[in-house]
This record gives structure tokens, C-alpha cells and sequence, in this order.
């Protein structure tokens, strides 16, 4: 418990003290807020009066315009309810060249070696953009099938509810470490192995950000966030039990 706190305080000193791996973590949000925004426009420009047009046609009275903020108002919840459950997912996908750079940038940072310059990073980045991009597109996609077994295992069987949150709370801290185990290339049964011997710490952690994600605003940075985190949390891991 004391490591995933220390760990946290100690993420937050690392955006801190180096600005590149801030400016890399802030670039993914601010692409997945322009998309969206411009997503939110064509919706209110040219959807809805598309839409005003039409109900117009048939109902020019009063009852036309409380119709139209009926559906004004509904289409804008459905619309603030998928990009709050699905920002994450896209921006994943958008960070994930970045992510990569980031953690190895972040285990340099831990381990006193010496940092790489923006040029150098940027290089890598624009050398792994396509392999990186489908590798998450990849893993979004299984963590997403997982999830949303669990999740029915969860409905239907809900005694095993609470055995469901900490699996999942694993499968988002293992989808974090990947970038880690990665790099190290890491065989599967090393970080099946890792998972099962830091298990509380990770499915604990897991579960902290799967409720960051849920929080509107909150979950633009929980991200980037848990890039660093993680990767700090492995450097941690390895070197107290020599994984």
C-alpha cells in the first residue's frame, strides 16, 4: 500500500522535473480534445439543423420547437456519454508512439541514465508511429473483449463481483506495464509471473484508475499518468523482488 502511494507522489515529481515527457503526454490530450471538438461542432452545425429543418416542415407551431430541444437536449447526453466512455480509448490509440517514448524516457529518468534530446525522441516516435498505433489498436481491442466479460460474469453471477473488479483493476495495470515488459522484451510467462507476485499492488492500483477513468475531466490525464506511474512501478518491483 505505502509503494502505491510513494509511487503516486513520486509520478508527480517526474512531470515536474522534466518537461518533455509532459509535452509528450499533453500533445495525445490536446489532439483527442480538438477531434472531439470538432465532432461536437459538425453535430451542432449541421446535424441538429438538419434536424430543426425537418421538424419544421411538419410542425411550425410552438410544439415544433419544444420538440426540437427534446431531442436538442437528449442527443447532447447521448454525445457527452460516449466521448466520456470512449476519450480514453481513442486517446490511447493516439498516445500510444508516445507512450513507448515516455516510459523508456521515464525508466532513464529512474535509473540516473542519461536522458536523450527531443530530436532524438521525436525520431523514434515517427519511427514506431505505425507499429506502435496498431499494436494498441490490438490491445484495446482484447482488453475490451476481457473487460467486458468480466463484466458479464460480474452481472450474472455477482457474488464474484468483487474478484471481477480486481482482475480487472490487473488486465489495465498489465495493459500500463506492456510498454515496459516490451521493451525488455519480457517473455509471457516473466509477466504472468510479475503479475501473480506483485499481485494486490497492481490489481489495488488497477482498480484506483479504472475509477480515474470514470471521472469526467479527471480522465484526460489519468493516462499519461499511468504511463509514468507504471513505469515507475516496474523499475520499483524489479528492482525489490528481481524479476
Amino acid at each position: 500500500m505505502s509503494k502505491v502511494l510513494s509511487t503516486f507522489f513520486s509520478t508527480l515529481d517526474i512531470f515536474k522535473k522534466d518537461k518533455i515527457i509532459l509535452m509528450f503526454s499533453l500533445i495525445p490530450i490536446s489532439l483527442g480534445v480538438i477531434l472531439y471538438a470538432f465532432l461536437g461542432n459538425w453535430i451542432i452545425s449541421d446535424v441538429m439543423i438538419k434536424i430543426e429543418n425537418w421538424i419544421k416542415g411538419f410542425i411550425s407551431n410552438d410544439l415544433g420547437s419544444i420538440l426540437y430541444y427534446i431531442i436538442f437536449f437528449s442527443i447532447s447526453l447521448i454525445f457527452l456519454f460516449i466521448v466520456n466512455w470512449t476519450f480514453v480509448l481513442v486517446v490511447s490509440i493516439i498516445s500510444s508512439p508516445f507512450n513507448d517514448v515516455i516510459s523508456e524516457r521515464v525508466e532513464s529518468f529512474k535509473n540516473k541514465s542519461d536522458l536523450e534530446g527531443l530530436s532524438q525522441n521525436l525520431k523514434k516516435i515517427l519511427k514506431n508511429l505505425l507499429k506502435n498505433t496498431m499494436n494498441e489498436i490490438k490491445k484495446v481491442l482484447l482488453i475490451f473483449s476481457l473487460t467486458m466479460i468480466i463484466l458479464f460474469v460480474d452481472i450474472f453471477i455477482p457474488f464474484l463481483a468483487p474478484l471481477g473488479l480486481l482482475l480487472s483493476g490487473l488486465l489495465l495495470s498489465s495493459s500500463f506495464l506492456d510498454y515496459s515488459w516490451s521493451r525488455h522484451n519480457t517473455p509471457f510467462k516473466s509477466c504472468v509471473r510479475e503479475l501473480k507476485n506483485s499481485f494486490f499492488i497492481y490489481s489495488f492500483s488497477g482498480a484506483v484508475f479504472m475509477f480515474l477513468f470514470a471521472l469526467p475531466i479527471i480522465n484526460l490525464f489519468a493516462l499519461p499518468f499511468g504511463i509514468v506511474y507504471y513505469t515507475l512501478l516496474f523499475c520499483e518491483q524489479r528492482t525489490s523482488k528481481k524479476i
